[in-house]
């Protein structure tokens, strides 16, 4: 079961408008090719692209852990580790949007107990201890979103974190353009 022609393969990427050339079409059927009737095994195709969004079955062990999202995806152009600079930031960023929206975290809520002015601000050290995604951000990841959202303060006991710019950074569809630390 699950088994289709290739040209059948082509015709349903072309009807689910996958922006591929012919010539990757061709490698992708030939990637799941089985049998020798140069079959394409469409549902194998189709799991191995659910694997990049979640993992089957998790109806029947709810409580399984789960990766993060994108984590099954191999990174093409990555040519070691990020820096400290913009392209540090904005992956985090990115990191940071994706599990915010996965897990239906509303980032400014873990803060606004701690902001007693609704000024949209914490201290930094609230930020670290109060920061949702510690299992998947290291200390240093945490202190590099800190820095960028820096709000006032010159010592770190005092350095406040704007926690709403970043909330908005993370979820406004149009975050990334301008007024962000990214964009700077």
């Amino acid at each position: 079961g699950g088994r289709v022609t290739a040209a059948q393969f082509r015709r349903v990427l072309d009807l689910a408008r996958v922006p591929l050339t012919q010539e990757e079409k061709e490698n992708v059927a030939a990637a799941f090719e089985v049998g020798d009737r140069k079959e394409v095994h469409y549902f194998g195709f189709c799991d191995r692209v659910d694997e990049v969004f979640t993992q089957k079955n998790l109806e029947k062990t709810p409580t399984r852990p789960v990766g993060e999202p994108g984590s099954m995806v191999k990174k093409s152009r990555s040519t070691g580790s990020i820096g400290f600079g913009q392209n540090r930031l904005t992956e985090l960023l990115h990191r940071l949007a994706s599990l915010t929206k996965t897990r239906g975290v509303v980032f400014k809520y873990c803060y606004q107990d701690f902001d007693p002015l609704k000024a949209g601000r914490c201290n930094y050290n609230n930020f670290k201890r109060f920061f949702p995604f510690k299992e998947r951000f290291s200390q240093e990841d945490i202190l590099v979103l800190a820095k960028a959202y820096h709000d006032g303060g010159t010592k770190e006991q005092d350095h406040f974190v704007n926690y709403l710019k970043l909330h908005n950074d993370v979820t406004s569809p149009n975050s990334f353009a301008s007024g962000s630390p990214i964009a700077r």
